[in-house]
């Protein structure tokens, strides 16, 4: 269940992927892979994520396509996070 001022959804996927954005981001920040404007960057894209999540569920029922778009927006802050470990460099 993901708490929204709206009330709680039922969203495992999204709660499956935020949990492992959390851990990939805590990780790139205790190792220095991450810059503080990234940082500040991905906060505002969860947020946002969290957001989208909230105006979906305003009217009381997070319907099919109001799902696609809030995993839409996980899999941009997916890719961006990605984006960032990353910065071009190889293992």
């Amino acid at each position: 269940m993901i708490k929204t001022n709206n009330g709680n959804v039922f969203a495992p996927y999204i709660q499956g992927k935020g949990a492992a954005q959390n851990a990939r981001y805590a990780n790139g920040a205790e190792k220095g892979w991450l810059t503080a404007s990234e940082q500040s960057q991905l906060k505002d894209a969860r947020a946002a994520d969290l957001a989208t999540l909230n105006a979906a569920k305003s009217d009381g029922v997070v319907d099919r396509g109001e799902r696609k778009e809030v995993r839409q927006d996980v899999r941009q802050t997916n890719r961006e996070l990605t984006k960032f470990l990353w910065n071009g460099d190889v293992a």
